[in-house]
């Protein structure tokens, strides 16, 4: 009797599995062998209905065609629903799955928002942005299965990239930053090696760890912004950009205690080193153009440009190998090292 109840009891469970997985591959395969399909879509800002959305809104489909066993599925299982907008597949976003009984409807919310596992997904949709809003073709399925079928032209709704005021907004705010250090770096000495003023009131040579300081800051403060305007979230800084920020931040702080250094071991006969324009100035040292400058500029620029292609097209700041600081680190390092065996105040002739 005791083995007769154990088999029942196996063959019981083996059947409810077998049911279960034949649930889950049926409504797998819902566009192949069922009704079900999409009828509708629409968004909600603010539960306003609207055919336009942007990230943090949420998005409405709606389903006929379903089986009760399938309307039961969705509603236990939204978390294996999917959502896909173009090609891009976005799982975990629904939140709520509505199902009016016996009748095959269903109506299907999805919240609109940027994790981790859909990052790369989000940026072959956000990213290279050439427009202010685009059209986009959406639908659902499950994890393991395929799409919905639906009525393509019907089931478009326009996904806002970028709020045209924000736009506007984030890219006035960088031309002002770019006034500002433009205007620091020429009428004041923000941007310049320190030392007495020469005489006749002429600039100071500008200083490369300043400058290389104010280019990061410039473009980092920038794409910060325009970041979080696209992607709705503020977190986006890198600890390797922190580190390469603070590489430059160390090496301006570093020459300007060599600087002051120099002033004091000078001799009241030193020439007093006058600006012969940004370039000179940034790759002159006391014998004349340095390779070691020309290496630490040239890097500089070549780290910049990759910055901000990986914000343009990733949205998101590139995360640096640790060879990639390494190599950053020695170049700021040798700047630094040769700076020490600057004879002061000789970085030009003396002013006739």
């Amino acid at each position: 009797m005791t083995r007769f109840m154990n088999r029942m009891k196996t063959l019981t469970a083996r059947v409810v599995l077998g049911s279960g997985l034949c649930l889950a591959a049926s409504v797998a395969r819902a566009d192949a062998t069922s009704t079900a399909q999409v009828v509708n879509v629409y968004c909600l800002v603010n539960e306003v209905r609207t055919n336009a959305a942007g990230l943090g809104d949420s998005l409405v489909v709606s389903v006929d065609g379903l089986s009760p066993q399938q309307q039961g599925f969705a509603s236990k299982n939204k978390g294996k629903l999917i959502l896909f907008l173009n090609a891009a597949t976005l799982p975990g976003l629904c939140t709520y799955v509505g199902v009016a009984p016996n009748t095959g409807h269903a109506e299907l919310r999805f919240r609109l928002q940027r994790t981790d596992a859909t990052r790369q997904e989000w940026a072959a949709i956000l990213g290279q942005p050439r427009q202010f809003s685009l059209p986009v073709h959406v639908t659902v399925g499950l994890e393991d299965g395929g799409k919905l079928p639906g009525d393509d032209d019907a089931n478009i709704v326009y996904f806002i990239v970028i709020h045209e005021r924000w736009f506007w907004a984030c890219l006035i705010m960088s031309a002002l930053l770019l006034v500002v250090v433009f205007l620091l770096a020429t009428k004041t000495g923000a941007l310049r090696d320190d030392g007495p003023a020469p005489p006749g009131d002429l600039p100071r040579p500008y200083s490369l760890a300043r400058c290389q300081m104010a280019f990061w800051f410039v473009l980092v403060v920038p794409a910060f912004v325009f970041l979080w305007l696209m992607t709705g979230t503020y977190d986006t800084l890198t600890q390797s950009m922190l580190v390469l920020m603070g590489v430059s931040a160390g090496t301006a702080v570093f020459a300007h205690a060599q600087a002051a250094g120099n002033r004091d071991n000078a001799s009241i006969s030193s020439p007093v080193p006058v600006s012969e324009g940004f370039i000179k100035d940034a790759l002159t040292d006391d014998v004349g153009i340095s390779f070691h400058r020309f290496q630490m500029f040239v890097w500089t620029i070549v780290m910049g440009i990759i910055y901000v292609t990986e914000v343009w097209h990733n949205l998101a700041m590139p995360e640096f190998s640790g060879t990639t600081l390494g190599l950053m680190g020695i170049s700021s390092g040798t700047y630094l090292g040769f700076m020490l065996t600057e004879f002061p105040h000789h970085r030009n002739k003396p002013l006739k």
